[in-house]
């Protein structure tokens, strides 16, 4: 209920906005504009892009406002309970809506100005690739066993993916890397393009997946979720500064701000993803995305193990 009515608050709010904006253009220039240049506003079918931009912003409006609730609900509610299906589903729902609304537009206007595939194919990317990103840092670095209490809560449900545990949070990730990768196959343009998107998916397996179990293998004693999380968020930057560090101490004289030491830097390798192209180094950051998988399906693996002696444990009693 509590999402529900932050829910419906916030359409309406939206809804109010937009329809006030229309207004205040329609008294200021004589006619129903969104804005200077926009699409024209009516019932007619003459604002029908208009609306559907109004239709977009109120899905993704309404799913993330419901995640962030969902989200509360997470952090405030027990250890012992499922608070983790309801929020995977919620953040799935909101990754499959930034596919199908980057998937409507693909036949581009011949109008100048317009966007291209290439601006679609780089708009899906950034926009996927952050949603993976920070939903996989704490979706990998889940607690791998759950307890008995809310595996008796799930074990009848079918959704596999959705159910508590890390082993799943890993297999959660990967289902929707591939969703994406299979979308951008069909909207690339070109194969550099969908490269590009590879790419994404790579260092997000590298930087999530590798240290994720590093940590859940080597030192699973002590090894807690916070602390998992916080190896996680600083092996980035580590590896980052070591790809400075070699740049400048072994590369810097050969000119240029661009070498190969940057392609462990996934924010400087995917802004010049032209040179990655031109010099064939795009096979690096693949072999850092194999690494990522491998240590994902590891995951899954250790998972199944602790989900297995829980359900043992919880039979037996």
């Amino acid at each position: 209920m509590s999402g529900f009515i932050f829910v419906m608050i916030g359409v309406v709010f939206l809804i109010t906005m937009s329809f006030g904006r229309a207004g205040y253009y329609m008294m200021m220039y004589g006619s129903g504009f969104f804005g200077p240049g926009a699409v024209t506003f009516g019932l007619g079918g003459t604002g029908s892009k208009a609306w559907w931009q109004l239709a977009g912003t109120l899905t993704v409006f309404v799913v993330t406002t419901t995640n962030l609730v969902l989200l509360a609900e997470n952090r405030l509610s027990l250890p012992t309970e499922n608070r983790t299906t309801a929020l995977r589903l919620g953040f799935f729902v909101q990754f499959f809506l930034i596919l199908g609304w980057q998937t409507l537009p693909t036949t581009p206007s011949p109008v100048a100005g317009s966007p291209t595939p290439v601006d679609f194919i780089t708009t899906l990317g950034t926009l996927a690739g952050i949603h993976l990103a920070i939903v996989s840092l704490f979706t990998v670095t889940e607690d791998l066993a759950i307890s008995r209490r809310a595996l008796i809560q799930t074990k009848a449900s079918r959704l596999w993916l959705l159910r508590p545990g890390g082993g799943r949070g890993a297999a959660y990730i990967l289902l929707q890397m591939a969703m994406l990768l299979l979308v951008a196959w069909f909207l690339a343009p070109s194969t550099k393009d969908f490269r590009w998107v590879l790419a994404i998916c790579s260092y997000i397996c590298f930087f999530t997946g590798v240290p994720a179990y590093v940590g859940r293998r080597f030192a699973p004693a002590w090894m807690t979720t916070a602390h998992l999380r916080a190896l996680t968020f600083l092996f980035f930057p580590f590896v980052m500064l070591i790809s400075e560090f070699s740049f400048y101490f072994f590369d810097w004289s050969s000119g240029g701000d661009f070498s190969v030491y940057h392609i462990v830097n996934p924010l400087r390798a995917l802004d010049n993803w032209s040179i990655v192209e031109q010099n064939h180094w795009y096979s690096f950051a693949f072999a850092l995305g194999v690494a990522g998988v491998i240590a994902y399906l590891m995951l899954i693996r250790r998972g199944e193990r602790a989900a297995g002696m829980v359900d043992h444990v919880a039979t037996s009693d």
